[in-house]
């Protein structure tokens, strides 16, 4: 003879019960959160910036016509052709140091260079000048000036970029540089 079978207490019933709502309950929670993160994603998307159009620059270039002025690549060839010359971030924009010591980078609105000089040049060259150099007032009291990229020709960059390496170059660097 087999035992009869035990029935279930009303408290494991409800138990049980409880436990099948839970997973029910679960489940859309994570169909909730599903749906939740797909719309979000779907915004993000939407916020993307859409690419840029050519700027007249870039367009110019491409007409084969000439374009003003001098660009990053100009910039990075004269610098990094000195010796000991490091190009990093500074402030946000391209830097180039010798020997850990910044002389030149892109000014944060991209128009302009900031270039170390000795402050009697400094002075020279925007007095002379004051269509290419310039200063704002962080820069005052200060050994930079700003040269307006869209007017420099890459000679004059070139020559730039030598005399505030020498500037700010150890002695024993520019004399191997001279000989």
């Amino acid at each position: 003879m087999t035992p009869p079978a035990k029935k279930k207490s009303a408290r494991r019933k409800a138990a049980g019960k409880k436990k099948a709502a839970n997973k029910k309950t679960a489940k859309k929670k994570t169909a909730k959160k599903k749906a939740a993160s797909k719309q979000a994603e779907k915004k993000r998307a939407a916020k993307k910036k859409p690419t840029r159009k050519k700027t007249a620059r870039k367009a110019r270039a491409a007409k084969g016509r000439p374009t003003r002025g001098v660009g990053l690549a100009a910039i990075r060839r004269a610098a990094l052709a000195l010796p000991g010359v490091e190009e990093g971030p500074s402030y946000g924009t391209p830097g180039f140091r010798v020997k850990k010591k910044l002389f030149l980078r892109l000014h944060q609105g991209g128009d302009d260079l900031v270039v170390r000089l000795d402050d009697d040049l400094c002075e020279m060259l925007m007095s002379t000048e004051p269509e290419i150099f310039h200063q704002t007032p962080h820069y005052e009291g200060h050994p930079f000036v700003l040269a307006r990229l869209g007017a420099l020709s890459e000679a004059r960059l070139a020559d730039l970029v030598e005399e505030a390496w020498r500037i700010s170059a150890p002695p024993r660097l520019v004399v191997a540089r001279g000989a």
